[in-house]
């Protein structure tokens, strides 16, 4: 059993271990793992602690973001100044940071955008804090 979209001239159906594509002539079926994405277990960090943690800014700059969506969100374009002027010549650490806002920029932007278009939700960054598990999600 599965769930299927269909407009007419082409169909998706997402099943137990694959998505099968259907138009009037053709059907692909593409295989998937399915695994569940979760924040990590005994998780109890808050929204200010993912932001000075995960990524390296003030406590100021912190609260003032927080403080702007009612500590749920982050806006897009500030996780943008997070990653627009990194270098090759910049910390290692720096760049680490660099690389955990755009993630989260790239999601607000394409997969999760809320109505406004201008912020992400920050339960985001909990799923991406573990950079390597990342790479498994699809």
């Amino acid at each position: 059993m599965g769930v299927s979209l269909y407009n007419g001239a082409f169909g998706i159906t997402v099943e137990r271990e694959s998505l099968r594509c259907m138009s009037k002539t053709s059907t692909i079926r593409i295989p998937m793992s399915v695994v569940a994405v979760a924040p990590l277990e005994n998780d109890n960090d808050t929204n200010f602690e993912l932001l000075v943690n995960y990524l390296g800014v003030t406590d100021e700059k912190a609260i003032e973001q927080l403080h702007q969506y009612s500590e749920e969100y982050v806006s897009l374009s500030w996780l943008r100044v997070r990653f627009s002027n990194v270098s090759d010549t910049n910390s290692e650490e720096h760049i680490m940071y660099s690389a955990k806002a755009y993630l989260p920029n790239l999601l607000g932007c394409t997969l999760f955008v809320d109505k406004t278009g201008k912020r992400v939700q920050i339960v985001y960054l909990r799923l991406l804090r573990d950079l390597d598990s990342v790479a498994g999600y699809s």
